[in-house]
């Protein structure tokens, strides 16, 4: 197994690579080794796998000593960012999936009722429910995105003086 661990934008991606000669499980699938760093040995935010429920990858931020208070408070903000953000999509996924199953059952049965023996809904009849979702949704999208736009934006103004902050310190060594 090779650990490979990616730098870019001060970001860290760590994954495994497996080999052919490793043990392999029973069912063909190498086995996965979890990405394990102590907290101190951290030196830039870290990207973990993306979630099963609302498919966002989130972030270990990165945690320095020295940081300024200007530097945790950016931290602080980019961490509730990402919260609001990961709950409105795990929320969001569930309640989609939930809706969606309740939609290819109940139109199966409406099948099953006509006589047919499909145990799948066509392309063109689950566009009904994308259709539908999204319409119910709209205005939760809209406030979404408003709101998701606004948290991004107010980020910008702490990361430039973070930024211009780091750069004077620079220019002062």
């Amino acid at each position: 197994m090779i650990r490979v661990v990616r730098r870019a934008r001060g970001l860290t991606y760590c994954r495994f690579k497996h080999s052919k000669s490793e043990s392999i499980q029973s069912d063909d699938t190498p086995k996965k080794s979890p990405c394990l760093v102590k907290e101190e040995d951290m030196k830039n935010d870290w990207i973990g796998p993306p979630d099963p429920v609302s498919n966002l990858r989130p972030v270990k931020f990165h945690i320095s000593k020295e940081d300024s208070s200007l530097a945790q408070s950016y931290r602080t903000q980019r961490q509730e960012t990402q919260d609001w953000n990961q709950a409105f999509w795990s929320e969001h996924n569930t309640k989609f999936y939930e809706m969606k199953e309740e939609f290819v059952r109940q139109r199966l049965e409406e099948k099953m009722k006509e006589g047919s023996d499909s145990e799948t809904l066509s392309a063109e009849e689950m566009s009904v429910f994308y259709k539908q979702f999204l319409d119910n949704n709209y205005k939760l999208h809209k406030t979404y995105n408003r709101d998701w736009y606004w948290r991004n934006f107010s980020l910008l103004w702490p990361a430039l003086k973070l930024n211009m902050d780091k750069f004077k310190k620079r220019i002062m060594k």
